[in-house]
């Protein structure tokens, strides 16, 4: 018997395919896009989780090779290491012995190495090429060093003197040293447009010339008065201040948090002198400058928001709000945002447990991760695009990244698929209503035929 069920309606299935079977097929792949509709990046989610035999401090990346460099603190000095980890598959390339207490590592971007702070008087140079310690250089007062590109010099405040101490960056010799005045200098800051040097302690920013600089000596311009300590306040204190000029490359100023006063203080490399004092919130912590824009952010800790101050005005812009206990922001050049992680160890360091991406556009907070207990700030990857948070209290490490499409469909990424379905959508929609007509048409226009 000859079935009356005619073939597949084509045009009909074009309809459902285009009106039904898209939408669902672009919702699903848009979990795993890496951009979103509007052009912008998704926000960063927790990838995984690191874990490590110790409190990890500030890491440092390799811009070449992606690898990270860890400083793991330990409560036996013995047992304090460098962990180097591999950004492909998170895991443990080799680990560096460390003599005492590992800081943060700087990095010579000219010759390859991390100048890792080791103890009271001592910094190892540790090789990103061989990933092992290639110098060890003694006799220093024990700061965070500040890297010089016009002289190819690592410059070590001395905490325990009244000087800093220049290193040759490609034999790691002792060049001389650098007077800063009459106060013992906490930590520096390079500004690379006059080469100049600021060197902070003492409730004072001393400014030192280098261009000058003879091998011990180096012209002090100016010293502007900075009020980062109150006595009798508790956790006000000169150590646990924010001890960091923030320069900004867009107008050549320097900004300084005043933790007592809630102020912001501006510096003019040109001028040299100060020329503008600003109101922030409560307890302000470390600026961070965009370098594309030239705006600062300051955190300010006890307020639980950030300060947008623009590098073109010195005035306050926008108030950023719902941050909880924000001490330093970092900038991810990947996609112009901000991370803001929870990590106020001067009043509760128990207490941050998240990292808030704030948008570098409108300033509105995109979303919170959930990352480990005491995060340092964060540092950006350009090997991999993620983002790596090193976890203080609870000894592990935070990857942050926009997941990548498990699949391909038809050789393509998801997210490309789903582009090219969304656009040709439209067009089969379009073309299934077309046929449509065109058959309705026929019939209509077709004679009758007469049954015999």
């Amino acid at each position: 018997m000859r079935s009356d069920r005619g073939p597949p309606n084509l045009p009909a299935l074009l309809v459902v395919l285009a009106v039904v079977v898209q939408p669902l097929l672009g919702a699903h792949l848009e979990v795993f896009a890496t951009v979103n509709a509007d052009g912008s990046a998704p926000p960063l989610r927790l990838l995984s989780t690191i874990s490590v035999s110790g409190a990890p401090n500030q890491l440092g990346v390799d811009p070449q090779s992606g690898n990270l460099f860890v400083p793991i603190v330990t409560g036996g000095l013995p047992d304090s290491k460098l962990l180097v980890l591999s950004p492909a598959d998170n895991n443990v390339l080799t680990t560096i012995p460390m003599q005492n207490y590992p800081q943060v590592p700087v990095l010579d971007p000219a010759g390859g190495s991390f100048y890792l702070p080791n103890g009271p008087s001592t910094i190892s140079v540790v090789s990103t090429a061989t990933a092992s310690v290639v110098a060890t250089i003694g006799g220093l007062g024990g700061g965070t060093p500040t890297y010089d590109p016009a002289g190819n010099a690592m410059i070590v405040p001395n905490y325990e003197g009244t000087n800093a101490t220049m290193i040759n960056a490609t034999t790691n010799v002792k060049m001389g040293s650098i007077g800063v005045g009459s106060f013992q200098p906490l930590a520096m800051t390079y500004d690379p447009f006059d080469r100049d040097l600021y060197a902070i302690g003492g409730g004072w920013a001393r400014q030192v010339n280098l261009s000058v600089n003879s091998g011990s000596t180096g012209a002090l311009l100016a010293k502007y008065p900075i009020w980062n300590y109150t006595q009798g306040t508790g956790f006000l204190s000169e150590m646990t201040a924010p001890k960091v000029l923030e320069y900004d490359p867009v107008n050549h100023d320097l900004y300084f948090s005043n933790l007592a006063n809630n102020t912001v203080t501006v510096i003019s490399s040109t001028l040299n002198r100060s020329i503008s004092v600003i109101g922030v919130g409560r307890a302000p912590g470390v600026p961070t400058c965009d370098p594309q824009t030239g705006d600062v952010y300051v955190p300010n800790q006890l307020s639980d928001n950030v300060s947008v101050i623009s590098g073109s005005t010195n005035s306050v812009v926008a108030t950023i709000p719902g941050i909880p206990s924000p001490w330093e922001i970092a900038f991810d050049p990947a996609s112009g945002d901000l991370l803001v992680p929870s990590s106020n160890e001067t009043i509760d360091p128990y207490s941050g447990h998240q990292v808030a991406v704030v948008s570098g556009t409108d300033y509105g907070v995109l979303g919170t991760v959930q990352v480990g207990t005491g995060p340092q700030t964060p540092m950006y990857d350009p090997a991999n695009g993620d983002v790596y948070v090193a976890n203080f209290w609870s000894n592990n490490i935070s990857v942050l990244g926009v997941p990548q499409p498990p699949v391909t469909i038809f050789g393509l990424p998801p997210w490309e698929f789903y582009s090219l379905v969304s656009g040709a959508g439209a067009v089969v929609l379009a073309a299934a209503v077309v046929v449509l007509v065109c058959r309705r048409r026929k019939r209509e226009d077709a004679p009758e035929l007469l049954g015999p």
